[in-house]
């Protein structure tokens, strides 16, 4: 899986964290958005927002971090994302 992050990012920031919590091996992609790289055709194909995190596992392509963060919690068991859909329904309400 690729990241494309912004270091100084607070949504990049718990998105890496959660990646290393449940130890998934995240090929980080810096998008230097101080020299305006989130506006490269390339990034631009991967999130038409132009904004980071983008997650890319696959042919898959994911942004908005608390989505990216669901669904790294979703590869491996973990205490951060429950089985049970009711817990999962909570913690996506708040």
């Amino acid at each position: 899986m690729k990241l494309y992050y912004f270091p100084p990012s607070p949504n990049t920031r718990k998105v890496h964290a959660v990646a290393i919590h449940l130890q998934l091996p995240i090929d980080l992609k810096l998008v230097d958005l101080e020299k305006r790289e989130q506006h490269n055709p390339e990034f631009i194909q991967l999130n038409p927002t132009g904004r980071t995190p983008v997650l890319q596992d696959g042919d898959f392509i994911l942004w908005e971090s608390t989505a990216i963060m669901q669904y790294l919690a979703s590869q491996v068991p973990n205490s951060l994302w429950s089985e049970n859909p009711q817990i999962r329904a909570d913690i996506m309400r708040w």
